[in-house]
């Protein structure tokens, strides 16, 4: 297996998508610094499955993304692709493939993808894949120089890594891990179920009490269900058959209903159909239009271009006739201008010299013009001025005029607003206090329905609230007896399991009773009681002595000792009248047995240099003696512990007891309840009827009252704004009339100064006009001279050019005349085309006026049949909606019947679970026997009320629990099964990967020393493995002597001597298990020619079996490679690549590197 290719696009630098193909042997990877060469083995870290951030180089995983440049925008994906080639049965799923693309994408969103040959898998997916191939992201694969220090001073788990990976053990590791957790999940799960089982019996045992009494309580519910069943039948008789009389009106309205909804459908149809008609013939007329108007539209075509044809044809003639004048006119033009050029040539020489005199009279003129001008200026700019004035204020004027006309017509107008709004004010208010004497009437009967409704509704509400109460107490009831139930079972089952194990250690009963009979008391934990010493410091001081057996004297324990003697007993005899008076109260003994508590004398709780006992039992110091831990059994700890649990199963039960009492006095409370709420129900369902009919009758009437007083205040504001804006208006005619007087005054002003202006104006203006003609005229004169210098002058040019133009018009008239004459004919044979198909249009269109007029006549009719079907079709919708409104009130009624039988039979069938409709009665109660019947249920009921509290589902739950108690019991079983088997799995494990990892470990420190010696030529180095820890978790201690030197530490080590080390490390684990590429990232650097020498030859003889591609600027190990692989960047912060086979041709190394 090899590295083939590999894909980037939108990894860190590379933008664009490069592919790099690489083969067997050595490759190297050359580039200047910070051009990208190390995100080649970032991409390559990162596609196999990297997660740690700071080992790609990155703050966060957004960064590997593409972030863009000044021309370059970012990217929003990075995808790396890895081709490896010759990889049989490396894929599980597909043994044969022997290629394996692995593709890796990442989104700015923060989705990634992985991938294998283009199927999407899990991360998981792909380490399983490479787990023992020797490519990973954290294995000997990539190596970069922070990874040779990391490998020989940094974390002991780095250089494990590399064994484990080496090993093959990474496996192992990783099922043991999850072997474990499963059975750390098994365990728990055990003990978890251990707890449920205790739980669950107790359940299933006081279930089994409930079932019994459960059936009991049952006998007497069918008792009362079947008098329930015939009452409820009898009331249910009569509804029905009220109902089916109403079904049966119902039903002969609706008969009639769908008649006429028949009728009705029937003359939409026709309807529709004579609308489609309708539309239909429409469409024919609008189609005979459509011809007609074509047909027309083609015959004014044909005319029109009949007629272009005919001026295009007198066009060709007058342009033939006016192209031979032309030709004449022209070669005789031509040769009278020849004449003209040489006459006008003469004559310009003496006008020349008349133009210089006159120039000279005209500039004297000039200067006495200036002088008159200026003062004509000045009057005529003052004059300006005054006109604007003058029209500035005419226009107000005429504006104010307007302003006043406009203003009386708005004035004529609201006059007759005001009274429209006046009259029909009066007919609102008339209508309104009708309208409100009927509200107010109408308030008064919703008041009394919404009092009625409240009350019914407050009235339901508090007997729903308190049969809800009283259904929470008794669920809350329930639980608390299964709760208490349970808790007894499971205190009676500790009690017996207490009362047993206390039984184990006591005497047979006939050996006790002979040697109570010889005067023994009965045993030390028997007759004493814990008091300022706890039970387990008790026993931990008695010891064996907690169980010895109490006599009174020397001579009743020698009677004692002779039984058990006989009986072959061991036993402990305590001697009453032998002990000491006791000193403390570290217990309590029984009446005749004081003295016991002797043996308690001198000892106290804590720690110090006397007799001493910790709380908890668990520490026992004395004068030269000390004992750790609680003793077996514990006799006294135990006896205390029995007491306590006969006191909390008599306090258990005693709860349990009254609970069930409470239970007995809600279910009673219950059944009064449920009565009280359906009483309230259907008495708040009559009041709500007649509260909502009354709100809508009161809503109608007060949105009618609404109205009318919305109109009427509407026309109130209307008026009084109407009333406001006449006053404004005529405020605004009286302030323009004054503004019309001022301006009137103004412009009489202003015409009269105007007028004086002007004729001062007219006066100065001749003046200038005087001079100004004397110095125009001699001026004019002069370049009149001169212009007619110029104009002989440009008369000269402009004949020579006429000249020249009448040969060319001459030679254009001639080919004009050709082309005209070509175009007459052309013209003639189209106009003959058109002359016939215009009569032919003719023809068309008498045709098409003929059809028009036949479709407008069926259409009228087609329209005046569908007027008078949908009078017909008004008519009968009428009737259909009155009698749609009798229908309804007649199913009102029905469902008013439907609502009070399915009452009765929902009030059976909850309460007895009977459906009424399955009920058979072989005779039907009369009035009687129906009361004699009520008062026989209330007995029923009274005596199941007396009855109890008792589950009904009691069997159901009993059956469920006792399932579920041996489905979990067999669940322990499978699972305690399942932990021996993973514990088995465990071990078989373990002991696979130590045998894996000591195998290579020691084939690894064989070759690692050998290599070592090889490259350091000489020196001495070794492997250990931590001592003293368990070898899967041992750290690898790498020791090393170089040639000449005493054994040092890493970290004493040169660079140089640190990459050689981690080499020859990396290099005899290759010989163990060989990496299929392995990628090292600048590890020369530190090297010097010598050690540079050592390192390609070693890097050459391991090439073989593995492929190594190098990071490097060495000019040496470029030269030693058989692939080049140039990284470059020609944009700024845009990466590219580069790939050369050095056998195919020799370069410049030093230039390559340097691009």
């Amino acid at each position: 297996m090899f590295l083939a290719q590999l894909t980037i696009y939108g990894f860190k630098s590379f933008a664009k998508k490069t592919e790099l193909s690489f083969s067997r042997g050595l490759s190297a990877v050359v580039g200047p610094n910070g051009c990208g060469k190390t995100n080649i083995l970032d991409a390559i870290r990162w596609v196999i499955g990297e997660q740690k951030i700071k080992s790609l180089r990155s703050s966060s995983l957004q960064d590997v993304i593409f972030k863009g440049t000044r021309e370059e925008k970012p990217m929003s994906m990075a995808e790396v692709h890895l081709k490896l080639k010759d990889c049989k049965g490396l894929l599980p799923y597909d043994p044969m493939a022997e290629t394996v693309i692995l593709g890796r994408r990442y989104y700015r969103s923060g989705d990634s993808e992985y991938l294998v040959n283009g199927r999407q898998v899990r991360l998981k997916d792909i380490q399983s894949i490479l787990m023992g191939t020797g490519i990973g992201s954290s294995v000997y694969a990539l190596i970069e120089r922070s990874m040779i220090h990391r490998i020989l001073s940094g974390r002991k788990d780095d250089r494990r890594e590399l064994f484990e990976e080496a090993s093959g053990i990474m496996k192992y590791k990783y099922d043991r891990k999850s072997s474990e957790s499963k059975l750390r999940t098994t365990e728990t799960d055990i003990e978890r179920l251990g707890d449920i089982i205790i739980e669950v019996g107790g359940q299933v045992a006081f279930l089994k009490r409930q079932m019994r009494r459960a059936k009991d309580l049952e006998r007497l519910k069918g008792r009362a269900a079947k008098l329930a069943t015939q009452i409820a039948f009898n009331e249910y008789a009569r509804l029905k058959a009220s109902l089916a009389v109403v079904a049966k009106e119902l039903s002969a309205k609706e008969e009639e209903l769908a008649l006429l909804n028949a009728k009705k459908t029937e003359l939409e149809t026709r309807r529709e159909t004579l609308v489609a008609n309708r539309d239909e013939k429409a469409m024919l007329v609008n189609k005979a239009g459509e011809v007609l108007r074509k047909v027309e539209s083609g015959i004014a075509r044909g005319e029109k271009e009949h007629a272009v044809l005919e001026e295009r044809m007198n066009n060709a003639e007058r342009g033939i006739e006016a192209s031979g004048a032309t030709i004449q006119s022209q070669e005789l033009r031509e040769r009278e201008l020849s004449a003209q050029i040489e006459e006008a040539e003469a004559k310009l020489v003496e006008l020349r010299r008349i133009a210089v005199d006159i120039k000279a009279d005209a500039d004297r003129f000039a200067l006495e013009h200036a002088e008159a001008e200026k003062d004509f200026t000045a009057l005529r700019k003052l004059v300006s001025e005054r006109r604007s004035e003058l029209s500035t204020a005419e226009a107000a004027l005429a504006r104010v005029s307007a302003n006043i006309e406009s203003a009386r017509g708005q004035i004529g107008i609201i006059d007759e607003q005001i009274s429209q709004i006046e009259t029909s004010a009066t007919g609102h208010t008339s209508s309104l206090e009708h309208k409100r004497k009927s509200l107010d009437e109408l308030t008064i009967s919703l008041k009394s329905h919404e009092t009625n409704f409240i009350e019914a509704k407050g009235i339901f509400e508090a007997a729903e609230a308190e049969l809800e109460r009283i259904r929470a107490r008794k669920s809350e009831l329930y639980d608390i007896i299964g709760r208490l139930g349970g808790e007894v079972v499971s205190i009676r089952a500790k009690l017996i399991s207490l009362e047993e194990a206390a039984k184990r250690g006591d005497l047979d009963k006939a050996v006790r009773e002979k040697i109570t009979e010889r005067g023994a008391i009965g045993r030390v934990v028997e007759l004493i009681e814990p008091a300022d010493l706890p039970a387990p410091a008790i026993d931990l001081i008695l010891g064996e002595i907690a169980r010895a057996w109490v006599v009174p004297d020397e001579r009743t324990a020698k009677a004692v000792a002779e039984i058990f003697v006989e009986a072959k007993i061991p036993a402990i005899l305590v001697v009453l009248d032998e002990l000491p008076n006791p000193t403390s109260s570290s217990a309590i003994a029984k009446a005749g047995a004081e003295r016991l508590t002797s043996l308690l004398n001198g000892w106290s709780l804590g720690d110090g240099t006397g007799k001493f006992v910790a709380q908890d039992g668990e520490f026992l110091r004395e004068p030269g003696i000390r004992r750790i831990g609680k003793p077996a059994g514990a006799p006294v700890t135990r006896a205390v512990e029995l007491k306590n649990t006969r006191a909390e199963l008599a306090s258990k039960e005693a709860e349990e007891k009254s609970a069930n009492e409470a239970l007995q006095k809600v279910i009673s409370d219950e059944d009064l309840a449920r009565r009280a709420v359906d009483s309230a129900r259907n008495a708040l369902h009559s009041a709500e009827k007649a509260f909502r009919t009354a709100e809508n009758s009161h809503r109608e009437m007060e949105f009618e009252v609404r109205s009318l007083e919305s109109a009427i205040h509407s026309a109130d504001s209307r008026a009084k704004d109407l009333a406001q804006r006449r006053t404004e208006t005529a405020e605004s005619i009286e302030a323009n009339s004054r503004e019309l007087s001022q301006l009137e005054a103004k412009v009489k002003h202003l015409s009269a100064e105007l007028e004086e202006l002007t004729e001062k104006q007219e006066k100065a203006e001749l003046l200038s006009r005087e001079r100004s003609k004397k110095a125009t005229d001699e001026q004019m004169e002069y370049v009149r001279r001169k212009g007619e210098v110029s104009a002989l002058e440009r008369e000269i040019s402009r004949m020579e050019l006429q000249r020249k133009e009448a040969i060319a018009v001459a030679e254009r008239a001639r080919e004009r005349a050709k082309e005209l004459t070509e175009e007459f004919e052309a013209c003639k044979t189209a106009r003959e085309k058109f002359r016939e198909e215009i009569q032919e249009l003719f023809g068309n269109r008498e045709q098409a006026e003929s059809d028009l007029k036949e479709a407008g006549e069926k259409a009228q009719e087609a329209e005046e049949s569908l007027r008078k079907l949908e009078s017909e079709l008004r008519e009968t919708s009428n009737k259909l909606s009155a009698l749609e409104k009798a229908v309804h009130e007649k199913s009102m009624q029905k469902h008013d019947f439907d609502m009070q039988t399915q009452w009765i039979r929902k009030n059976l069938n909850s309460e007895y679970s009977i459906d009424i409709e399955d009920v058979e009665v072989e005779e039907e109660l009369d009035e009687l026997q129906e009361q004699n019947a009520k008062i026989k249920l209330d007995r029923l009921k009274t005596q199941i009320a007396d009855f109890g509290g008792v589950d009904p589902e009691a069997e159901d739950k009993f059956n469920e629990e006792n399932q579920r108690l041996e489905f979990l019991t067999a669940q322990r079983d499978d699972l305690v099964e399942a932990g021996k088997e993973l514990r088995k799995t465990i071990r078989k494990l373990d002991n696979l990967a130590r045998e894996e990892f000591t195998q290579t470990f020691e084939k690894t420190r064989l070759h690692f020393r050998q290599i070592f010696t090889e490259l350091f030529e000489g020196g001495e180095a070794d492997l250990k493995l931590e001592e003293g820890v368990d070898i899967l978790e041992a750290d690898v201690i790498i020791e090393a002597r170089p040639r000449g030197k005493r054994f040092l530490t890493m970290g004493q080590l040169s660079d140089g001597e640190k990459s050689l080390c981690a080499l020859s490390l990396l290099f005899g684990l290759y010989k163990v298990k060989p990496s299929p590429f392995c990628m090292l990232d600048e590890v020369d650097a530190p090297l010097d020619d010598a050690n540079i020498g050592r390192f390609l030859r070693l890097i050459r003889r391991f090439s073989d079996e593995t492929q190594f591609i190098l990071i490097t600027h060495n000019k040496r190990t470029m030269e030693a490679v058989d692939y080049l692989y140039g990284v470059t960047m020609q944009e700024h912060g845009i990466s590219k690549a580069i790939s050369l086979k050095l056998s195919d041709l020799s370069l410049d190394l030093e230039g390559v590197v340097a691009q």
